[in-house]
């Protein structure tokens, strides 16, 4: 795999390293706990590379697997 790294702060995701500070980073390397609630759900999220790069903010694909009532609960105490 070739080198994927944060274009703000240089720390390597691919080596499985980030900057808790960097909004690029946003939280993780490659891969992060569900977003939605906070790893509860044991979903894992990938980074949108391209787009983390491109916006110089965090992005990630993925899923919550929990059921859409609790996932909305969540996010209203957000």
């Amino acid at each position: 795999m070739a080198e994927v790294a944060c274009t703000t702060c240089g720390t390597v995701w691919s080596a499985g390293k980030f900057t808790p500070e960097s909004k690029e980073c946003g939280g993780g390397a490659m891969e992060a706990p569900c977003l939605v609630c906070g790893g509860r759900c044991g979903a894992v999220w990938l980074r949108a590379v391209s787009d983390s790069q491109s916006e110089h903010l965090g992005h990630w694909a993925g899923r919550c697997r929990l059921p859409v009532e609790e996932q909305r609960a969540l996010m209203e105490k957000k």
